[in-house]
């Protein structure tokens, strides 16, 4: 992904692309080099912390990078959606030129962890050969609701602005499954 974002960035012009810098971290341990307006986490980051301390651990590390009064954005599970359509088991399949990608997803809700165990089966077969391969992975994925994000980030002196279904801009309800969050650092 680094490497396409500094490919596509070289189609800017120059006075923008001069400004970009792509890296890789963790969001509990990073470290810029200066400090922004505004931090943009997307496609489920937040949801990929597991428990309250490592979330704490992020909000400190976002905290040492955005400017005061700078934004926080970022997008994750949706607490009151997740828990009313519940996950299920689902399947993708990708057909290409040169393979074929079969995709399991079977989830195991932890409930007192608000937390969905979601178990991938991959299957990769090479169309030219008939080659199959397999592999498994599993995401622990954290749902949230509205007043335990309040609530944390709060802590961290942040303010909510909004908060809205991705994609949509409606408010959040229980048929959202993945909610998009602004909040505001204090001054």
């Amino acid at each position: 992904m680094l490497r396409v974002a500094d490919e596509r960035s070289s189609l800017l012009e120059d006075d923008i692309a001069s400004r970009l810098s792509f890296a890789v971290g963790d969001l509990r341990d990073f470290s810029a080099p200066s400090r922004y307006d505004h931090v943009i986490s997307l496609f489920d980051v937040m949801s990929y912390l597991p428990d309250n301390g490592a979330f704490k651990q992020a909000l400190s590390n976002i905290k040492s990078v955005l400017k005061p009064g700078g934004l926080l954005v970022f997008d994750c599970w949706y607490g009151p959606g997740v828990y009313t359509q519940k996950p299920h088991v689902r399947t993708r399949r990708l057909i290409g030129e040169n393979a074929e990608i079969l995709r399991i997803a079977e989830p195991e809700f932890h409930y007192d962890r608000n937390v969905i165990d979601v178990n991938y089966d991959i299957f990769v077969k090479d169309r030219a050969t008939g080659r199959l391969q397999q592999f498994q992975e599993r995401h622990p994925m954290r749902c949230f609701f509205d007043a335990e994000l309040d609530e944390l980030l709060g802590q961290a002196a942040f303010s909510r602005v909004f908060a809205m279904e991705w994609f949509t801009e409606k408010a959040p309800s229980i048929q959202t499954w993945s909610a998009l969050f602004g909040y505001r650092l204090a001054q």
